[in-house]
């Protein structure tokens, strides 16, 4: 079997992303679906969540979505029309099998992750992915090896997708475990009694419900060190080390030269991000050190645990109170300003139970996140393995009859 080695710019059509403007985004279904990066990526196509009346930048069905932003390389198929952002390439097939275009770019991703460069996060240029060299067999091998592919691929598939399944179950579960136990507590004898407040409905009879400026003070102490301790504040991981965050791929900020200015945050602070509060975007630090200006920092007024209060902001009908308390001109400006967390009530145990309910929820959220881990680290070897197949067929390793 005799293959060609081409470059990319010769055999697709690449249409790089442009993110549309803010005010024509919206959740609502109003446009096409607008993918900014590989967030709402599925196994082959992605889910829309967001929106767009008036793109800069469209994908066709069938062009393939190629994330070009941390993490570069993972791929998906437009099953529709679509606007794209700026942390994607669209490729349009022009003279391959277009199954076989799929599986060849998969057998590069390696190689066009070495390129990624960037200092606040990895990314890869349109020339990065237009001088990829790539094989190309005649037309009939390009179907052979499709149809070998294929047979061999489906069972990997469907075992990836029984693991995302299982990962989805674990974090469903625990979610429902945390929003039990922060609400309900861990005693299903107690007395209940209905609280007042429509969306929390029915909570222990000895639990107090307090506002957030009972329970809560601002903080807005500036740092004059300018080389603090720089902190950051993930959706899942909670108040982290900026140098952590830029190792995980999850800095959405450059590392600041100086941390003059800079809000200071001692330990047990609740720290949020304001603009992205209704996401999840907070956490206690276990840290002193500095966040962003722009961020908020909370310290307990009386004594609680801290921990179960984040326990309690990280259940789903907070996360969506949050967001319903956030105000601003349009939806990706919406922010959870103190006058307005301040007003949203709280479920407050007695510190006794506080602690209890912490304890418990330590251990198995540790243990469902392990579970979780392991499974992810399984399906990461299915991909791996997967990805192998693919590229041993197509660079013609492996025969196809």
């Amino acid at each position: 079997m005799i293959n060609k080695f081409v470059k990319v710019k010769y055999l697709f059509t690449l249409n790089m992303g442009q993110s549309p403007d803010s005010e024509s985004c919206n959740t609502l279904g109003n446009g096409i679906p607008f993918f900014q990066g590989k967030t709402d990526f599925g196994h082959i196509s992605p889910t829309p969540k967001t929106y767009c009346i008036s793109p800069k930048k469209i994908a066709d069905t069938g062009d393939i979505l190629l994330s070009v932003r941390a993490p570069v390389g993972d791929m998906n198929i437009a099953d529709t029309e679509c606007a794209i952002g700026r942390g994607l390439c669209a490729l349009k097939a022009d003279k391959l099998n277009p199954k076989y275009a799929w599986y060849m770019l998969h057998s590069v991703i390696d190689e066009l992750k070495s390129y990624a460069t960037g200092s606040t996060y990895d990314a890869v240029s349109t020339d990065d992915i237009k001088n990829i060299r790539c094989v190309v067999p005649a037309s009939d091998i390009q179907c052979r090896v499709v149809k070998h592919l294929d047979k061999k691929i489906i069972a990997i598939d469907e075992l990836i997708s029984s693991k995302n399944e299982l990962v989805r179950l674990l974090k469903e579960k625990q979610i429902s475990l945390i929003s039990q136990s922060v609400t309900r507590g861990l005693h299903p004898e107690a007395l209940m009694r209905n609280c007042g407040i429509e969306w929390l409905g029915k909570i222990p009879a000895h639990w107090q419900v307090l506002t957030n400026h009972q329970l809560f003070a601002e903080r807005n102490i500036k740092c004059t060190d300018p080389d603090a301790v720089l902190l950051s504040v993930t959706k899942h991981l909670g108040v982290i080390l900026q140098s952590q965050a830029e190792e995980l791929n999850l800095a959405t900020v450059a590392p600041a030269e100086t941390t003059e200015g800079y809000k200071v945050v001692h330990k047990g602070g609740l720290v949020m991000n304001i603009m992205r509060a209704k996401d999840g975007s907070y956490g206690i630090s276990g840290y002193d050190g500095v966040i962003s200006p722009a961020y908020c920092i909370y310290y307990p007024r009386q004594e609680v645990n801290p921990q179960y209060l984040y326990y309690l902001f990280k259940a789903p009908m907070y996360m969506e109170i949050f967001k319903n308390y956030s105000t601003g001109i349009a939806e990706h400006r919406m922010r959870l300003y103190p006058v307005n967390f301040f007003k949203i009530p709280a479920v407050v145990p007695p510190l006794e139970e506080q602690n209890e309910i912490v304890m418990y929820l330590d251990k198995r959220v540790k243990d469902i996140d392990e579970l979780i881990s392991l499974t992810q680290q399984q399906i990461e070897k299915l991909k791996e393995y997967r990805q192998s197949i693919i590229s041993e067929v197509v660079t013609g390793k492996v025969a196809v009859e």
